[in-house]
């Protein structure tokens, strides 16, 4: 391959992050800025084309050094059509984003969802390096996960496996975003974190956290819990729990060698949420499924997602390479 770098991207609900890799793998340059309001597509690709030269400035290099463009995004995805079917985030519905980014870099462009992105950073560079079978399951403000199954992202048959922040972990539970009640996403993500500390503190629990103008984050009960706080603890107990059961069920169906905890709030907290997690899984692994699978936190973090769209494109563009040659 000619061209050495490849530009990649991960578009999150309200920020995204932009960056440039070698072929080895090597994270040259990265940006992190806010996707401003409910961002129309053409907005989105125009803040990440300016972002892009600005970039590839700060290091030296041309435009024409890129290869090709990988872009993870959250949402649900078609990755046979390169559509954004719905990202509620930011209001897109029925987005053709590979064909309007291949249009406007002038580049391949591979889309893929951004938990099998960040999936795929961690087999290529992070906790999961070399590793055959294993899940990464997001924790952040929602809940997702991708599944690398025989060293391959699994996609499912309609682009959306690995949805495990929808499985219903507590029939009749709180009202998760997606409609259906008790999703493991309305119990253990950051927003579900949020809803509980300010329902409990309307309630009247003691807290060091209050109730304001605004709403309450995870991150702000997690730094309480570090403090002592004892409504703090106690939810993220809760959460860590919710969590472990999930778990139970994705080790129990696909029997990984390891599962990966990402995300903000996973990678984040993890020791808080660790012992609540791995009793809750011991708990509910059935006898022939019980055995000791490793959970780990991420070792990319936030960087996961960029590693893997880089690690995605640089494989169709190798692969396309290697076509030509045998032709």
């Amino acid at each position: 391959m000619t061209k050495r770098l490849i530009a990649c991207c991960d578009l999150g609900g309200t920020k995204m992050l932009a960056g440039l890799v070698s072929s080895q793998g090597e994270l040259l340059a990265v940006e992190k800025y806010l996707i401003n309001g409910r961002g129309s597509p053409q907005a989105v690709l125009d803040d990440l084309d300016a972002v892009l030269r600005r970039m590839l400035a700060s290091i030296g290099r041309k435009y024409d050094d890129l290869a090709a463009l990988g872009f993870s995004s959250t949402g649900v995805l078609n990755i046979e059509t390169g559509i954004v079917a719905m990202n509620h985030n930011i209001g897109w519905v029925n987005v053709p984003l590979r064909d309007m980014a291949a249009q406007r870099f002038g580049l391949p462009v591979i889309l893929e969802m951004d938990a099998n992105a960040a999936a795929l950073g961690e087999y290529w560079k992070g906790a999961a390096r070399g590793i055959s079978a294993f899940a990464l399951v997001i924790v952040g403000t929602g809940i997702g996960s991708g599944l690398m199954l025989d060293k391959r992202i699994w996609h499912g048959a309609h682009s959306v496996a690995g949805e495990i922040g929808h499985t219903v972990i507590l029939p009749g539970g709180p009202l998760c975003g997606c409609g259906k009640h008790g999703c493991l996403e309305a119990l253990a993500s950051g927003l579900a974190i949020s809803r509980r500390a300010e329902a409990a503190l309307k309630l009247g629990r003691t807290s060091v956290l209050q109730v304001s103008d605004q709403a309450i984050s995870g991150q702000q009960v997690v730094e309480a819990a570090r403090a002592g706080d004892e409504l703090a603890r106690s939810i993220l107990e809760e959460s860590g729990f919710y969590l472990g059961v999930g778990l139970a069920n994705l080790i129990t169906l696909l029997d990984p060698q390891v599962i990966v905890i990402g995300g903000g709030l996973g990678v984040g907290a993890f020791d808080l949420l660790e012992a609540p997690m791995k009793r809750a899984v011991q708990q509910h692994l059935n006898y022939w499924a019980a055995r000791s699978t490793p959970i780990i936190p991420s070792a990319l973090g936030e960087y996961a997602g960029l590693y893997g769209a880089a690690r995605a494109a640089l494989d169709a563009v190798s692969q396309s390479i290697l076509s030509e040659v045998t032709k």
